[in-house]
């Protein structure tokens, strides 16, 4: 469930999304997800789970956010009863 935010703004060079149900393993990912840019994350509701290429994993709570750069592969699960509401903004 998907929602881009400010999609009637042109040229932006950043592009906020609205997300809910990640995935639960990172095992469900055929590959490293990157972006060619930096992105900010902010969770909403529940619990995200950043899983990385060179990091420890990170956990992030209702009100947490991080920055990075969208270049090292990531892949995101949701932990707890419900899936992570965050807001994505790729830059």
């Amino acid at each position: 469930d998907n929602t881009w935010l400010a999609s009637e703004i042109r040229n932006k060079r950043m592009l906020p999304i609205h997300t809910h149900g990640m995935a639960r393993d990172p095992a469900e990912y055929t590959e490293w997800q990157t972006h060619n840019g930096e992105l900010f994350v902010m969770v909403l509701e529940g619990t995200l789970v950043i899983h990385s290429e060179l990091y420890e994993v990170v956990t992030l709570e209702k009100g947490d956010s991080i920055y990075y750069d969208g270049k090292m592969g990531v892949k995101w699960t949701s932990a707890g009863m419900h899936p992570a509401e965050v807001i994505w903004v790729y830059g």
